[in-house]
């Protein structure tokens, strides 16, 4: 490759213009192969200017003076150069845009390649849609196009933030400088935000904080100057802990090479001669000086050729003494008088010229207005009404002026019409969707503004109404269960505010302002009822309880010691004759899940999906029966201990 460099002189009248232009070419590494010329050294004449240009086919300029323009203007001797940057565009990191799949990189997190709604966390998923992946996430895309595949995270609320989100081995050349960037979204709108650290080779070098809100991919950029040569390892992890918001996705990793060059050029300066003379003119005259024709007195500059610079002549432009003439005059306003060569109209100073026999003289008239009379009066009328004045009725308030004849000038007079003040009330009423208010000659169900109009003695007086509807909160029960009877479940309402005001009731009596309650089952259906109140507004749901007789009820042990002892050596799901299909999960202490199982007769034998045993402690199972026949389905859930 070959760069350009470009030196240009702007100039005045008689001086040279001249070009130059350099080419190198300078093998830096594999990666960088080009470079750049400020040409060889050089002289400008003293007021001339000489442009220093860098071709702008380079990321970043930086001049001596920290400048970052590919332009640089010299107007003084001395030593000038320029350091400029340039990225590769070769993106080194393997994958980086996720749309190879789960390949090339390693993570400490648990990969899952399908739908969770259990939402593990430490986990991952190589997708296109978060809200596909788990269902509590916002339907954000993917950076690269939208509709490609991103990497989808569950932050760990364990390990101390030093679980590896992401890691890459890649060759480097010591010496050389990189910049890294990824693009980075939350897939919530929490407010508790992952913290990604980046690592190289284990030591922090950047810490930065998920973006605020859903969907709003960002940037983040970091420039690392290796000192080795092999391969770097490059790691992002997340150091917030928390297990409510702390998702997010990843996408378009990116790590190119950083070229730097540079180049320095020195400029003298040649010497330039200087005359003078001096020009005397009268005022309004001219004298062509400084390539035009000057009607101000000053010093004026003309080049003349000369070698190796030009000549310069200065030329003192002063005026003659000029007399000036003062009078002044008076004008009743709409009269005029002739100055300046025309009618003049305005209060101010005119200047005229009378020839004179060394230079003209100037007559300065300052024109005024005479005094005028003027008369003031206010009038009042009421919004809709009109008054007689400046020739017209006039409906709209302000200044109105009619001229009466005087002497020596005609008098103003000048009306102000007012509104007649008006009274005016607002108030405001609330109700709540669905409602109604009766104002305005009608019963209103939309929220705005209305006005009503009142007669008075004066004027009439306006009421404004604003009519603000409240939104109804969503009550939500929950979905209708199944359980057996005897068996005692918990209702909780669903609410997003902490100033919902709860009221469960039922056909037989029962009633309790608590957002969650416990029943027993004790019959085939029982039918509750929610009333959800906030801020005066009320909304309702229902739930049913479908009992199943005790014969129906499943039974599991609650510890079992998988020794291979032959005794008590699985987990398994009792009494299960009656029922079609059992579905059995298992979570560990963290929230994971660590076994899936469905059949007649599912078991545990105390493993995780990777097939190593699990520890000694206690685990949580969640069990989902479904009976023969048009029953509903049932639930079970508690805790279990893995004894050794």
């Amino acid at each position: 490759m070959y760069t350009k460099c470009l030196i240009q002189n702007n100039f005045k009248p008689g001086t040279l213009v001249f070009f130059l232009v350099m080419a190198s070419f300078v093998r830096l590494n594999a990666q960088c192969a080009s470079s750049f010329s400020l040409g060889p050294d050089t002289a400008i004449c003293a007021s001339e200017t000489l442009i220093l240009f860098v071709p702008n086919n380079y990321d970043t300029y930086q001049w001596q003076n920290n400048n970052v323009n590919s332009l640089f203007v010299v107007s003084n001797p001395g030593t000038y150069y320029c350091v400029t940057s340039q990225t590769t565009g070769n993106n080194l990191i393997n994958n980086g845009n996720f749309e190879q799949g789960n390949v090339g990189f390693t993570s400490d997190y648990n990969f899952y390649p399908i739908a969770d709604v259990f939402g593990p966390q430490a986990s991952y998923g190589i997708i296109n849609n978060a809200n596909t992946w788990f269902n509590p996430f916002n339907p954000c895309a993917d950076h690269t196009s939208a509709s490609g595949l991103m990497m989808v995270i569950d932050g760990s609320s364990f390990n101390g933030g030093n679980d590896a989100i992401w890691c890459q081995n890649v060759a480097v050349q010591v010496g050389v400088e990189y910049r890294l960037s990824y693009w980075i979204q939350s897939v919530t709108n929490s407010t508790i935000l992952a913290n990604i650290r980046l690592k190289i080779n284990g030591i922090v070098v950047d810490t930065e904080l998920a973006p605020l809100g859903a969907c709003n991919w960002q940037e983040r950029e970091f420039f690392w100057t290796s000192n080795l040569t092999g391969n770097a390892n490059f790691c992002l992890f997340d150091l917030e802990l928390s297990g409510n918001g702390n998702d997010f996705a990843l996408d378009d990793i990116s790590l190119v090479e950083i070229c730097n060059y540079s180049d320095t050029i020195v400029v003298s300066l040649s010497p330039i001669d200087t005359l003078f003379d001096q020009d005397v003119i009268c005022l309004g005259d001219s004298a062509f000086l400084g390539n035009a024709w000057q009607t101000q007195a000053g010093f004026y500059y003309d080049g003349v050729m000369g070698s190796p610079c030009d000549n310069i002549i200065q030329t003192h432009l002063v005026f003659n003494n000029i007399d000036t003439s003062f009078i002044q005059m008076e004008i009743c306003p709409g009269d005029s008088v002739f100055l300046e060569n025309n009618w003049q109209l305005q209060e101010g100073f005119y200047y005229d010229v009378i020839p004179g026999t060394s230079c003209d003289e100037i007559l300065a008239t300052q024109l005024l207005w005479s005094s005028l009379d003027t008369t003031s009066m206010d009038e009042e009328i009421c919004q809709g009404d009109s008054f007689y004045v400046a020739g017209n009725w006039q409906t709209q308030a302000g200044f109105y002026y009619d001229v009466i004849s005087g002497t020596p000038c005609d008098e103003i007079l000048a009306t102000q019409l007012l509104w007649s003040s008006a009274d005016t009330a607002t108030i405001e009423e609330e109700i709540c969707q669905g409602d109604s208010f009766y104002v305005a000659g009608n019963w209103q169900t939309e929220a705005g503004f209305y006005y009503e109009v009142i007669q008075g003695a004066g004027c009439d007086e306006f009421i404004e109404t604003n009519l603000i509807l409240k939104g109804l909160p969503f009550a939500n029960a929950g979905s209708d269960l199944t359980a057996s009877y005897e068996q005692i479940v918990t209702l909780t309402a669903n609410s997003t505010s902490t100033f919902s005001q709860y009221l469960w009731s039922s056909s037989n009596g029962f009633t309790s302002s608590n957002q969650s309650i416990d029943i027993e089952v004790v019959s085939p259906v029982q039918l509750y009822y929610l009333q959800l109140t906030e801020d005066g507004c009320a909304s309702f749901d229902t739930l049913s309880i479908y009992g199943l007789p005790l014969n129906l009820a499943i039974k599991v042990p609650n510890a079992f010691t998988p020794n291979s002892d032959g005794v008590n050596d699985v987990f398994q799901v009792l009494n299960t004759d009656e029922f079609q299909t059992i579905t059995l999960k298992i979570y560990n202490r963290w929230g994971e899940l660590i076994h899936f199982s469905k059949g007649v007769n599912p078991t545990w034998l105390g493993e995780h999906y990777s097939g190593k045993s699990c520890p000694v402690g206690s685990y949580v199972f969640y069990i989902e029966a479904l009976p023969y026949g048009d029953s509903e389905q049932m639930t079970l859930s508690g805790t279990l201990s893995l004894i050794k």
